[in-house]
């Protein structure tokens, strides 16, 4: 999977009706910036307001929270074999802005990771 796939799932999940229900988890904006070989891609979501925001471009408003990391890592977040808090400690993620809402991101990384996985009858 690439960050391009990643961020499609992502709005897919926060725009559905049950992404709706993580903005009670995650009452805030955050701001990815994925370093992919020098080139910067940017992804922006927002549960404050309804309805839900993903934007894949750099606005002019300022993010409660901004994660920055390698293409490597982001993709490895998503898929399941890396999690918020040890890419943390190991420094493979750096965080600006609200740390309390940082602890709550991974609530949104388990309803993506989970999204589309479960069996339709």
């Amino acid at each position: 999977m690439n960050v391009d796939a990643i961020f499609m799932k992502i709005k897919e999940a926060l725009t559905s009706p049950s992404g709706a229900k993580l903005s009670r988890k995650f009452p805030g904006s955050c701001k990815f910036v994925v370093d992919c070989a020098g080139t910067y891609k940017v992804l922006r979501i927002s549960l404050k307001a309804k309805p839900v925001s993903v934007e894949t471009e750099d606005g002019e408003e300022k993010s409660d929270l901004v994660v920055s990391c390698s293409e490597d890592t982001f993709v490895k977040l998503f898929d399941g074999s890396l999690k918020p808090q040890q890419a943390f400690v190991k420094k493979l993620i750096k965080i600006k802005g609200k740390i309390s809402l940082a602890m709550k991101l991974q609530a949104v990384v388990k309803g993506v990771r989970a999204y589309g996985t479960r069996a339709k009858l």
